[in-house]
């Protein structure tokens, strides 16, 4: 998530953008032996400084965790960054395929 965060400010400027958690569920939750197993879904959107913004969906889990709380808070966070990054590939490809290009983002 911190390279798309880095990489979200060179293009748009530090003040250049913002994410909204529109929605935050949970799809399930299963507990066995003590151990926790769940999935959360988000709606993410991104607004740049222009007022355009991009709304995606992110998804997050976690599995055989030993807390709820610990599993809530990783399956959170995933599905915030995953649905920022979905987002942020929407604005075109300088911010989607090359997040995926690792010499690239070693250089930024």
């Amino acid at each position: 998530g911190w390279k798309m965060m880095n990489l979200a400010n060179e293009v748009f400027g530090f003040s250049g953008w913002r994410s909204e958690i529109k929605t935050l569920s949970v799809d399930f939750i299963e507990e066995r032996e003590g151990r926790v197993s769940l999935a959360v879904t988000s709606t993410i959107r991104v607004i740049i400084r222009d007022g355009a913004y991009r709304e995606d969906i992110g998804f997050g889990s976690a599995d055989n965790v030993r807390s709820k709380g610990q599993a809530m808070e990783k399956a959170k966070k995933e599905a915030v960054t995953d649905g920022i990054k979905r987002c942020f590939r929407q604005f075109g490809n300088l911010m989607g395929n090359c997040l995926y290009d690792k010499r690239y983002l070693q250089s930024v």
